[in-house]
């Protein structure tokens, strides 16, 4: 799962096989670690007490909620992605994108150990 944040933006991109464990064990979960013992943590979870997308931040951790029915939807579907407004407490929003990941175009910047999406883009 990859982790992109720019501003008052949240993006997710999820492999065909964390989609897959997203949908079936409701949630996946990603670390990455720092000089002096920090950790940031990612996750996304699949949510039945949830009605729509939100994301908190507390104790080093990004939590993603996604309602149950829409992450079964989105997995078993064509869909690229699915995302969300979170109005924040100033009168702004957290823009939140969970989309799966595909193959660039450009072979160099795959990561040969992950396998993705294939790009509808590509030729064949």
């Amino acid at each position: 799962m990859k982790l992109r944040l720019h501003e008052d933006s949240l993006r997710l991109r999820l492999s065909p096989a964390e989609v897959g464990e997203l949908n079936c064990a409701g949630r996946v979960s990603h670390t990455t670690s720092f000089a002096g013992g920090n950790n940031l943590t990612y996750s996304i979870q699949s949510s039945v007490k949830v009605a729509e997308i939100r994301a908190t931040f507390q104790s080093g951790e990004i939590t993603v909620e996604v309602p149950q029915p829409m992450v079964a939807h989105w997995a078993a579907g064509d869909d690229v992605g699915i995302s969300a407004k979170q109005p924040l407490e100033n009168g702004r929003a957290l823009k939140i994108m969970i989309e799966k990941d595909f193959y660039c175009l450009d072979p160099a910047i795959n990561d040969p150990d992950t396998a993705l999406y294939p790009n509808p883009k590509a030729s064949h």
